[in-house]
C-alpha cells in the first residue's frame, strides 16, 4: 500500500512540476488602473508629421499641398492659387512633381538609434497618381519595401507621378493616401 501511495505521490509531483515548467511564471495577470493619456494633433504637429514641402527650396512644390483643417490635403486643380490661369493637367499627358510634401519624424529623441522610423505610403486609392521619394521618380514611395527610414528631427520628400493618358477635360482624379510608419529597433 506504501508502494501505492509513493508512485501515485511521485505521478502528481512530475506532472505538477512540467505544468509549473511548461506554463512560466503566470499566465495571466491584471495590474489594476493605469492613466492613459493620448493628445491628437493635426497632420503639421503629430509625431509624424506631414507637411507641405517648401517652395523657397529649388525644385520643391509645396504649393500643390495645403494644410486643410487638421489634414494634409494635395490639390492639382484650379484651387490651386499658385497657378491662378491653370484649372489642371492637360488631357493625354503625364507629370511628375518633385518634393509635394514632406513626412517629418518628430519623435523623441533618446539615445543614439532610437526614435527612428521607417514610413511608407501604405494605401493609394487615387488611381494614375503614384508617389515617389523626393525627385526620384524610379524610387517608390509605395509599399513597406519602398520605406525610408528617418532619425527624430528628419524629414523625407514625396514627389508625385500623374498619369493623365486618355483622359479628357472632364476626367477627373481623386482618391486618398494612406502614410504608415513602424519603429525600426522593432
Amino acid at each position: 500500500m506504501q508502494r501505492r501511495k509513493f508512485i501515485v505521490g511521485m505521478g502528481a509531483l512530475a506532472a505538477g512540476g512540467a505544468a509549473a515548467i511548461g506554463t512560466g511564471a503566470f499566465s495571466q495577470m491584471n495590474s489594476g488602473e493605469r492613466a492613459v493619456t493620448v493628445q491628437v494633433e493635426d497632420d503639421a504637429n503629430s509625431f509624424l508629421a506631414l507637411v507641405p514641402a517648401s517652395d523657397s527650396d529649388p525644385n520643391h512644390h509645396g504649393h500643390f499641398a495645403e494644410q486643410n483643417g487638421d489634414k494634409l490635403e494635395i490639390n492639382v486643380d484650379g484651387d490651386n492659387l499658385t497657378f491662378p490661369n491653370g484649372n489642371g493637367v492637360n488631357p493625354n499627358s503625364e507629370y511628375y512633381i518633385d518634393n509635394v510634401f514632406k513626412i517629418q519624424n518628430h519623435g523623441p529623441n533618446g539615445n543614439p538609434g532610437t526614435g527612428e522610423v521607417a514610413q511608407w505610403i501604405s494605401s493609394n486609392t487615387a488611381g494614375r497618381v503614384d508617389f515617389y521619394w523626393g525627385g526620384d521618380p524610379s524610387d517608390s514611395a509605395e509599399g513597406a519595401a519602398n520605406s525610408k527610414t528617418t532619425s527624430p528631427s528628419d524629414e523625407v520628400n514625396v514627389g508625385m507621378y500623374i498619369d493623365a493618358s486618355n483622359l479628357d477635360s472632364s476626367d477627373t482624379i481623386s482618391g486618398e493616401i494612406v502614410v504608415s510608419a513602424e519603429d525600426t529597433a522593432n
